[in-house]
């Protein structure tokens, strides 16, 4: 009697992954997953996405070189951004990451904030937090192109 009890009460209770929480029986009933494969696909192609900004960044650079955070300019002052387009000082390296992440983050939420129809509020939250960060990352991306190899534009 107990038991019986017992495990009606796991039956129906809510929130305890990797276990059933249905009685129904038959071809079509499938048990849940401790890690289910749509999550495993999200955690590749974030990891995926993550090594191809490392590499895009100058990654391979930083990890056989291994350069200087600062550098001096010109005029002999302290910079982090390395005025050739040759090479590329570990902190310029840092931000390159963080601005073409904040590009492709914002990228993503045009395109999600675009697609959003039921939630007009959502949707053009997403949008202006969206051509904000996209913006901000290129216009930096742009600076630094720019000083370090002026003649780009």
């Amino acid at each position: 009697m107990i038991e019986s009890r017992f495990s009606n009460n796991i039956n129906r209770s809510p929130g305890l992954r990797g276990v059933c929480m249905s009685r129904r029986k038959g071809k079509h009933h499938e048990k849940h997953q401790a890690f289910p494969v749509e999550s495993m696909k999200r955690f590749s192609i974030v990891i995926l996405i993550l090594f191809i900004l490392f590499i895009i960044s100058g990654g391979l650079y930083q990890v056989i070189e291994n350069p200087q955070s600062l550098t001096r300019d010109q005029s002999g002052q302290p910079t982090f951004i390395y005025p050739s387009p040759s090479d590329q000082t570990s902190t310029e390296f840092v931000l390159t990451f963080i601005l073409f992440g904040m590009t492709l983050v914002g990228g993503l939420l045009i395109y999600n904030g675009s697609q959003v129809l039921y939630r007009k509020q959502s949707a053009n939250t997403q949008l202006a937090l969206g051509i904000l960060l996209f913006t901000i990352g290129l216009m930096i991306l742009l600076i630094m192109t720019h000083i370090k190899d002026p003649q780009f534009w």
